[in-house]
């Protein structure tokens, strides 16, 4: 995950002197007049959007290893957990479960009987 990070905020610093680079190229432009300049500050400028996607796929990259991580926690959580619990629930000795049956009760209408 540092990698990721890492790349990410190297992308980032990038990405931010590329368009310092830009703006200065774009103020020589702009000052000048030279086609050689207006050349130079398209060939800048287009790098800037290169670093933003570099970054934003960083951090996806990030994000996704975080989940992985946590992921990984939650299964090691539950594993831990008894299943004795569980296994009442099946065989209908935990209070509240019908085991499988279908319950009746007077509130869900008559009793279901087979023809």
């Amino acid at each position: 995950m540092i990698v990721q990070k890492r790349g990410k905020n190297v992308a980032i610093a990038g990405m931010l002197l590329q368009m310092v680079f830009s703006a200065g190229m774009l103020a020589i432009w702009l000052w000048t007049g030279s086609p050689s300049a207006m050349g130079c500050t398209w060939l800048l400028a287009a790098g800037v959007p290169a670093w933003l996607m570099a970054a934003m796929l960083l951090y996806c990259r990030q994000l996704a290893r975080a989940e992985a991580v946590e992921l990984e926690e939650i299964s090691r959580a539950t594993s831990r957990r008894p299943r004795a619990r569980n296994s009442a629930r099946r065989r209908g000795d935990w209070p509240g479960s019908s085991g499988g049956r279908p319950r009746s009760s007077p509130s869900c209408g008559p009793p279901h009987t087979s023809p």
